[in-house]
């Protein structure tokens, strides 16, 4: 029953198109004839245009599958391709990215979608090999910094001799033997890599131009297609939590993001062309 009505469908689409034939009497026979099947079986435009919708999931890169990360590359696919995203979550982890939106631009979004998560992989990368070295290099100082006000106090200990005392943060470890040191880095990293996160997301997001083909039939068989297939979907707000906000993070991956001219163009470009370089 659903092949039939498939294609009971793509025959009124058929006629549909010939009704825009420079012949005139063979385009009013074709919207006549196209009306009446319609009409017969009680179809309306809103179902046809349903059917140039489709949907696609985008391949996922490892270690950005959170949802604040994924919803928000979806957002901007979304915004520039004229599409509905979706994220699926297994437990904490995102399973799926999808795409809902007209056929023919669904290859193209899914694809700035991956470029743009690779983008923003290169982007942590660096940051955190910059940030590891920077907090590395600040407990170290305050690590020294204790080790000699202590001695002040110590008299006996003021002649303590330079070769004793840690000169890297490495050296740290013959001392430290629960590892405080590489606990406190390491957490004061990944707060500062989730701003920075942040930061980049929103300042690409804010430059790229919001795609401007989406007809007011496009967006209702969106519409019509998510809430048919997929009714329990709704927007979810991200917050972050103000208490672990690292504005100098932040303001950083704001600027990374505002810099990356290539990601801009590659996204925009896409839309015409399809060619995005990795």
């Amino acid at each position: 029953m659903e092949k039939d009505r498939s294609s009971l469908f793509e025959r009124i689409e058929k006629l549909l198109a010939l009704s825009k034939s420079s012949n005139p009497h063979e385009a009013a026979a074709a919207l006549s004839r196209a009306q009446k099947l319609m009409s017969l079986h009680d179809i309306s435009y809103s179902e046809l245009n349903t059917l140039s919708i489709g949907e696609s999931d985008a391949v996922l890169v490892p270690g950005l599958k959170t949802r604040n990360i994924l919803g928000t590359i979806g957002a901007m696919v979304g915004k520039c391709f004229g599409v509905f995203a979706f994220t699926t979550s297994t437990g904490t982890a995102v399973s799926k990215l999808t795409f809902i939106g007209p056929k023919e631009r669904l290859e193209s979004a899914v694809y700035a979608c991956v470029f743009l998560q690779r983008q923003l992989k290169i982007a942590i990368s660096e940051f955190r090999c910059k940030e590891k070295k920077k907090q590395e290099q600040r407990y170290l100082e305050s690590y020294l910094k204790v080790v000699k006000d202590f001695c002040v106090l110590r008299p006996d200990l003021q002649d303590i001799p330079d070769w004793l005392l840690p000169k890297t943060f490495a050296e740290i470890k013959k001392y430290d033997l629960d590892n405080d040191g590489a606990k406190v880095v390491k957490s004061k990293v990944a707060k500062a890599v989730r701003n920075y996160t942040q930061g980049w997301l929103e300042s690409v997001y804010h430059s790229l131009e919001e795609f401007a083909g989406v007809t007011k039939e496009e967006r209702e068989a969106m519409d019509r297609y998510v809430s048919d297939k997929y009714p329990s979907v709704h927007d979810v707000v991200q917050r972050h939590n103000s208490a672990s906000f690292d504005y100098s993070a932040y303001t950083q991956g704001l600027q990374d993001g505002s810099q990356d001219g290539k990601l801009r163009q590659a996204v925009k470009g896409s839309q015409q062309t399809k060619m995005l370089e990795f």
